[in-house]
């Protein structure tokens, strides 16, 4: 990631300078045009002056007046067409050894500064940025690291918790299904103890009844006999 952007800032950089170059060669040609144009403005004005004096010469020559006119206008044309003819076959960004220089003088000049200033200061704080998420990740992975730890703790105490219980529940039911039979063994007990006794009660009072009933029979048996032998005697 910081080689990218170290390789985008150069070449920014570096396109920067390429449109400095060549609008200062653009700049250059065009000054150079026009101290041309100055140059033929100044020979034009030297041409002039000397064709005014060939004019004042010719109308003072009654012989030779029209012919001297004539071919002072034609070398007069002659030299404006030379003067404005323009060479098109140079390349117009042909390279310049004062700008090369100067523009490679400046690059060096500008990547030394930048350096100096711009690109250190930019390097170091893209290493501290690195370094601190860096330092961040590292930190989430410990992190990430501990939870899963206590997650992994937590789960254990957990199933060590639920098979705590499960053995808590076991027990209980298991002592609450011996005390429920202990209950209903007692309680049978006690109803068999209860049916014994009132069963021994009543053939107690059975045989009671019975007893009383064979005194009074007897009884009323003798007494009869007695009833029925008292007159013979």
């Amino acid at each position: 990631m910081r080689f990218s952007i170290f390789v985008r800032w150069h070449a920014c950089i570096l396109m920067v300078f390429l449109a400095i170059g060549v609008s200062a060669r653009v700049c250059y040609a065009e000054e150079s045009h026009g101290h041309e144009s100055e140059d033929h403005a100044a020979a034009s004005n030297g041409d002039d002056h000397e064709h005014g004096e060939a004019d004042h010469a010719a109308h003072g020559d009654d012989g030779h007046g029209d012919g001297g006119h004539d071919e002072g206008e034609a070398g007069h044309h002659d030299a404006e067409h030379d003067a404005f003819h323009i060479d098109t076959s140079a390349p117009p960004l042909m390279p310049d050894a004062r700008l090369l220089i100067f523009s490679l003088v400046t690059f060096l000049l500008y990547v030394f500064l930048a350096k100096r200033f711009a690109w250190l200061p930019l390097i170091e704080g893209l290493d501290a940025r690195e370094a601190r998420v860096n330092r961040a990740l590292a930190d989430a992975e410990q992190a990430r690291i501990e939870a899963e730890k206590l997650l992994a703790d937590h789960r254990t105490r957990m199933s060590a918790v639920t098979e705590e219980v499960r053995g808590i529940v076991a027990a209980a039911r298991s002592a609450a299904e011996k005390e429920k039979a202990r209950v209903i063994a007692e309680a049978d007990r006690e109803a068999a103890a209860l049916r014994d006794g009132a069963l021994a009660e009543i053939d107690a009072a059975r045989q009671a009844a019975m007893a009383d009933l064979d005194t009074q029979v007897d009884g009323q048996a003798n007494a009869a006999v007695d009833h029925l032998l008292r007159p013979r005697f």
